[in-house]
């Protein structure tokens, strides 16, 4: 089976990571062929049995590229891993598939509300082989000094899109601040800090975005790791990667019981889920207060990722296997860098000057 997996992100981005790369070594490691590429590529060869178009939408250049697919006899597959494809040139893509790849159930249904013709759920799985051997710089390591502390909280932003799910815990984490004269708060990335913390900065520390290397570093200098949802039907297809970056690095997680979290996280014992703030606040206490609980939920979560990759993993290559019997391939070449890269980047600066 030879499987090819075309990105809306840079090889090196993390929806790519999660999405392609990941799903495609999970196929080799059983013997299949499958190859990366990426919409921005000015070369792809088409010679697969299948190929999954992850976030790729039907404008001119995505429409090209799935008119270029059937062409070559092979499977088209769009793929999801957030909620884009309710309208417009995503709908339009989703349609036309043959099946949908999508990390969560939610997503699964709300696919097959909007007309897909075959879902699967593939989750995100984080690997520990993934995670670099690097310590915090010099610079990073006295901030961390500075800012003292027994117990630390981690929350990491990778857009500014996340101020709404961070405000839902912001009184809680303020009141929690007050009564633990030890506990610290650790913000990563593009975040406005919520009143209610705002008296409370000698006790936070505010770093900027990082790449995935320092990322990495800086959990490991936390304890527990939040991860707040608002209850949005947005976030209800989002997946539980927060938990899954932190069981990697044994770090323990308090999320939403919503999206992801509550399709995956087991409350109680590789995670804790919040449904209410008084949920937040009796979860967090336990956590910050003892050290053996922390240890005891991180360790499980880590033993739960193995666990679900093995089943991701089953169900990847059973419905690939279907998906691979649907016709002949004949070798087609898609070479058009003005129609795809240099399209692609226009669009990204009108976006950005929007």
């Amino acid at each position: 089976m030879r499987v090819l997996f075309v990105s809306c992100d840079p090889l090196d981005g993390a929806v790519t990571r999660y999405r392609c790369t990941h799903l495609a070594e999970a196929l080799k490691s059983a013997g299949h062929t499958a190859d990366v590429a990426t919409i921005y590529d000015p070369v792809i060869r088409l010679e697969h049995d299948i190929v999954v178009l992850h976030r790729i939408c039907a404008n001119r250049e995505g429409q090209a590229l799935a008119d270029a697919v059937r062409k070559s006899g092979a499977t088209l597959i769009y793929g999801a891993d957030d909620l884009v494809f309710e309208e417009g040139l995503h709908l339009a893509m989703l349609r036309q598939a043959d099946g949908v790849l999508v990390s969560t159930n939610a997503l699964a249904e709300f696919a097959s509300e909007a007309g897909a013709k075959d879902v699967v759920v593939a989750r995100n799985v984080a690997d520990a082989r993934q995670i670099p051997m690097l310590a915090l710089s010099p610079d990073l390591q006295a901030k961390f000094l500075n800012l003292g502390g027994k117990v630390r909280l981690f929350y990491p932003s990778g857009t500014p899109t996340h101020d709404a799910d961070f405000a839902v815990i912001g009184e809680t984490l303020s009141a929690l601040l007050g009564t633990y004269s030890e506990l610290r708060l650790v913000l990563m990335g593009p975040l406005t800090i919520p009143e209610a913390l705002r008296s409370r900065q000698s006790q936070i520390l505010t770093l900027p975005l990082m790449d995935w290397d320092n990322f990495t570093a800086v959990m490991r200098w936390t304890n527990i790791v939040l991860a707040p949802l608002a209850q949005t039907r947005f976030n209800q297809g989002k997946s539980e990667l927060k938990w899954q970056e932190a069981a990697i690095l044994e770090t323990a997680t308090v999320a939403s019981n919503w999206g992801g979290f509550a399709e995956s996280v087991r409350d109680g014992e590789d995670g804790f889920l919040a449904s209410t703030l008084d949920d937040w606040s009796q979860k967090l206490s336990e956590l910050i207060e003892r050290q053996e609980l922390r240890d005891t939920i991180r360790c499980a979560a880590f033993a739960r990722l193995q666990r679900m990759r093995e089943e991701r993993n089953a169900t990847l290559f059973e419905q690939f296997g279907l998906w691979a019997d649907l016709g002949p391939i004949h070798l087609t070449t898609v070479s058009n860098p003005r129609g795809f890269a240099k399209g692609m980047v226009k669009r990204t600066l009108r976006r950005l000057k929007a």
